[in-house]
């Protein structure tokens, strides 16, 4: 019982740490992305609004009603 009790222990610790470097190398990349140059984040804003621009058509009704 105690061995099977602190391997699953453990695996969760490695989960936690695994998960942790995770986030920190996404946030790392997204901020490597970020300063690649204004042109990529602007790219990005012209693609968010294509897909705004995309649901407002396919949801009108919802989407006027939200920014009356």
């Amino acid at each position: 019982f105690m061995k099977v009790d602190s391997s699953g222990a453990h695996d969760q610790t490695v989960h936690g740490k695994f998960i942790t470097y995770t986030f920190v190398y996404i946030r790392s990349y997204a901020f490597f992305l970020i300063g690649l140059g204004v042109y990529d984040l602007h790219e990005m804003v012209e693609k968010a609004k294509k897909i705004d621009q995309q649901m407002q058509s396919s949801q009108p009704t919802f989407i006027h009603h939200r920014f009356r």
